[in-house]
This record gives structure tokens, C-alpha cells and sequence, in this order.
């Protein structure tokens, strides 16, 4: 079944820094909108020393949009370099609204 997905990503920053974090975001988000996927929020934490660098919030319009950019060959390539970017991500992935 099709349905809208939204995804609230906590990202920490790596080892270069959050310059790092937006390299890694400016070769992540124009694949992101091929396959339907749109950043609807990127908010930096200014509250909590140890809490995340960035909160995302991603949606997709359907499901198989966010498998096939998973899938995706630049993607996957990527996931290989992520470490110099990220040093830890907590995602949480939702299709129920209220």
C-alpha cells in the first residue's frame, strides 16, 4: 500500500565538522528530489550540548520512492564515505498522522 512516509533524522556531526554535514547533504538532497523525496525541515540544535548537530524531517510521497533512493548508486556510495560526515545518525521512519 502507498501512503506518505516522513522521516525525523537526528544527525551528529563527524570529523569535519557541520561544513562536513552540508558537503554530505549537497550530494545527498538533489537525489533525494529525483525520486520524490523532499527535506521539509533542517534545523540545527542550539539547546542541548550533547544532542544532535541537525534534525531532519524527509518526506516521501510513497514508500517505493524512499526504497528506490535507498537503492540508488550514489547513495550507496555515499553510505561508504559517511563516517568522515556523520559520526552517529537516529532515524525514525512514519506513515501514521494524527
Amino acid at each position: 500500500m502507498a501512503c506518505v512516509i516522513q522521516l525525523v533524522v537526528l544527525l551528529y556531526a563527524g570529523p569535519e565538522g557541520l561544513s562536513g554535514l552540508r558537503e554530505y547533504e549537497s550530494q545527498l538532497i538533489p537525489v533525494l528530489r529525483e525520486y520524490g523525496g523532499e527535506l521539509l525541515s533542517a534545523s540545527r540544535n542550539t539547546a542541548i550540548d550533547s544532542g544532535p548537530d541537525e534534525i531532519h524531517v524527509i518526506q516521501f510521497s510513497h514508500q517505493d520512492q524512499f526504497e528506490a533512493y535507498q537503492k540508488d548508486e550514489r547513495v550507496q556510495q555515499l553510505r561508504t564515505k559517511r563516517e568522515q560526515y556523520i559520526a552517529r545518525k537516529v532515524a525514525f521512519l512514519t506513515n501514521e498522522f494524527h
